[in-house]
């Protein structure tokens, strides 16, 4: 038990990126099964996924006419949560003080407010909804909240270690926290902007408005907010 536990002690930074990786996979991957018929797998991913989100199609990036497995704000968190995780594993990043998880938090907290208010007054008419995100901002301020809480969780785990062993690791380079926001927010756009391209190249019958998908999207009728996984399999 103890070498068990010496282990875990030791592998705990990895074991978590690596489980973070793999669900960073899946709900991309149940689109392409469900495509391959693999129905059992996709249904089985998008059940699961579904507790964590909401799962609305017209919030969601697509492949092949089917919905991710979550939404593109949660996509994107939880993207650069991995990413923030191999960055902070590579190099040494200096501790942020709290008022920077306020910064990171209040992009996502603005849009995600005001579009819950401004759809709860408006929601009886669909026309008097006042505002609505687009998959575009949720990936901007999915991407910086996913910065922000992976500093944290990293940080945190980095430092819980043995002291013996962090003293026998090889030394970091630094990277400042500015850095790291900037290069994850270009690398997020890129890769969003390769994911729509995806989307329009294999679809049909769904597809995103424009190359970076920038477009209010309401549904037709006020039950439709409440339909979760329309372009999935159920």
């Amino acid at each position: 038990m103890n070498k068990i536990g010496n282990w875990l002690t030791k592998n705990i930074y990895n074991i978590v990126l690596a489980v973070i990786g793999v669900l960073n996979v899946l709900p991309i991957l149940a689109p392409v099964l469900a495509y391959l018929k693999i129905n059992f797998l996709a249904k089985a991913i998008y059940f699961v996924y579904s507790f964590f989100c909401h799962q609305l199609h017209w919030r969601s990036l697509h492949v092949c006419d089917y919905q991710y497995g979550w939404c593109t704000r949660c996509t994107f968190i939880w993207l650069n949560i991995f990413l923030t995780g191999l960055l902070v594993k590579v190099f040494k990043v200096k501790k942020i003080n709290w008022y920077w998880y306020a910064i990171f938090i209040m992009p996502i907290a603005l849009d995600g407010i005001i579009q819950t208010v401004a759809t709860l007054i408006g929601l009886t008419t669909i026309s008097n909804i006042y505002y609505m995100s687009n998959n575009l901002i949720r990936m901007l301020t999915g991407s910086f909240f996913g910065i922000g809480f992976g500093l944290f969780i990293w940080q945190n785990l980095s430092d819980s270690g043995i002291i013996e062993l962090k003293e026998k690791l090889p030394k970091k380079k630094r990277i400042n926290v500015f850095s790291i926001t900037i290069l994850l927010l270009v690398l997020s756009a890129i890769l969003y902007f390769l994911a729509v391209v995806i989307w329009q190249q294999t679809s049909i019958n769904y597809l995103p408005e424009n190359l970076l998908d920038f477009a209010v999207k309401i549904p037709p009728l006020a039950v439709d907010f409440l339909n979760r996984g329309i372009n999935g399999v159920r």
